[in-house]
């Protein structure tokens, strides 16, 4: 990735965390043997307010990298 987009990306993702853009979704962890839930993972989901919901691999190693 360039580091235009980067930054880009870091500014529009400071922005989402401010305007509370940011989702958590919660998805099920099922015991393939016996078909029962085990657990749970948190996912983070960017409900940007143009282009929808906006997939974590488009933001996250951006996030990783400005904390």
């Amino acid at each position: 990735m360039n580091w235009r987009r980067s930054i880009s990306i870091e500014v529009a993702l400071k922005n989402a965390v401010r305007q509370q853009q940011l989702r958590v979704h919660y998805q099920p962890q099922v015991s393939l043997a016996s078909g029962r839930i085990k657990g749970a993972e948190a996912l983070v989901r960017w409900q940007h307010p143009t282009l929808g919901l906006v997939a974590p691999a488009y933001f996250i190693g951006v996030a990783e990298e400005s904390v």
